[in-house]
């Protein structure tokens, strides 16, 4: 489950579907005579058509989740300020503003629907791109096979079009009944969108997949590998805000506000023990700068809700060590069998994955 949600340099995206300028090129150069089998120009425009407007959703709805903390640390701060019944102005405006933090964080409103279509449209491209990577290993006699010639290629070619739109056939319409069966239905059946794999018999000839195999491996688990190293990454610009920094920063954040509050009481005790006034800030006094503070780690704390990056962490460490135990038995294999056999746990493994993101990101909610 490789998602382009995020762009950073350095990291190219959906390189294993060969949809950037110069991928098809090279895995023809790599992989000349499985090249039939890696392009597939029928599947990579849709899942085009559907990353854009994933990526844009993506965008609006965490848009408006960081307006509702927003909105909802203004209310909260307003209202602390506030000194009498008669600052009714701002009175009004905090009210105002905590009622639409909570339309938005709580019931959804402008967040939600946002959401909602990004996690549809990221669904349509993992299944994409689960139906063109299952291929290699549920379709292996048919590939086989069309590594005769060009009539063969060109055959599976065809036979691979009657495939692709008995997949296509319910989409886009039936999208987010898919999200929900998704996230509710746990059963091993829901991850294949081929027939079943099924090993090769002791007699079967499999000589001739070799390239298969290594271009399975460059473009699946390499990529996959790569991708998860990529969201783990703790050297980059602050920009580009990977999970390690989301949570470095929210950590530190919110310890510090800790930490600031314990040593402006801790002042405040001094100043009264040695009979001194405790001083204002212009208007404000001490204690509404408390509050400000504690509103602070409020607010950082449902940045950390709404973001999840421990989850995201955890989810990523895990799967980077599922997929490279596979890189390493794959490389280690010495029967096409066995390595068949691996290429079917990786595409459950990815499943897995794809389907746990889904989960955590529907659960995801920011609310101060």
């Amino acid at each position: 489950m490789r998602r382009a949600d995020d762009a950073a340099e350095g990291h190219r995206f959906n390189t294993d579907l060969l949809v950037n300028d110069g991928d098809l090129d090279r895995a023809r150069r790599a992989f000349p005579h499985v090249a039939h089998v890696l392009d597939h120009p029928t599947l990579t425009l849709p899942f085009t058509r559907f990353d854009r407007p994933a990526n844009a959703a993506k965008k609006k709805g965490r848009a408006a989740g960081l307006l509702a903390i927003a909105l909802g640390v203004v209310a909260l701060a307003i209202a602390a300020a506030l000194k009498t019944s008669t600052e009714r102005g701002w009175g009004i405006i905090a009210a105002l503003c905590g009622l639409l933090s909570i339309a938005i964080g709580l019931f959804g409103v402008l967040y939600a629907g946002a959401k909602r279509r990004w996690l549809c449209n990221r669904v349509m491209t993992e299944r994409l791109r689960q139906f063109h990577f299952q291929a290699f290993v549920c379709r292996w006699r048919e590939i086989a096979a069309s590594l005769l010639g060009p009539e063969a290629a060109q055959a599976y070619r065809d036979e691979r079009e009657v495939w692709f739109e008995r997949f296509m056939l319910p989409y886009p319409g039936e999208l987010d009944s898919e999200l929900t069966d998704v996230i509710d239905d746990d059963s091993a059946e829901k991850c294949w969108l081929h027939p079943p794999p099924r090993p090769p018999a002791p007699d079967e000839n499999t000589a001739g997949l070799g390239e298969l195999f290594d271009a399975y491996r460059d473009l699946r688990i390499l990529h996959q590998l790569h991708y998860a190293d990529h969201k783990l990454r703790s050297d980059q610009k602050i920009f580009s805000w990977p999970p390690r920094l989301q949570e470095l920063v929210f950590s530190y954040g919110i310890l510090i506000c800790i930490l600031a509050i314990f040593l402006i009481h801790l002042w405040i005790a001094g100043l009264i023990a040695l009979q001194k006034p405790i001083p204002e800030f212009g208007a404000i006094s001490v204690h509404v700068v408390v509050i400000w503070v504690a509103i602070a780690a409020l607010a950082a704390r449902a940045l950390q809700e709404g973001l999840q990056p421990e989850r995201e962490i955890e989810r990523y460490r895990h799967y980077r060590a599922e997929v490279r135990a596979v890189r390493d038995r794959f490389d280690s294999a010495a029967t096409a069998a066995e390595k068949l056999d691996i290429m079917a746990e990786m595409e459950r493994l990815s499943f897995d994955e794809f389907r746990n993101f889904v989960i955590s990101s529907n659960e995801a909610r920011f609310i101060i």
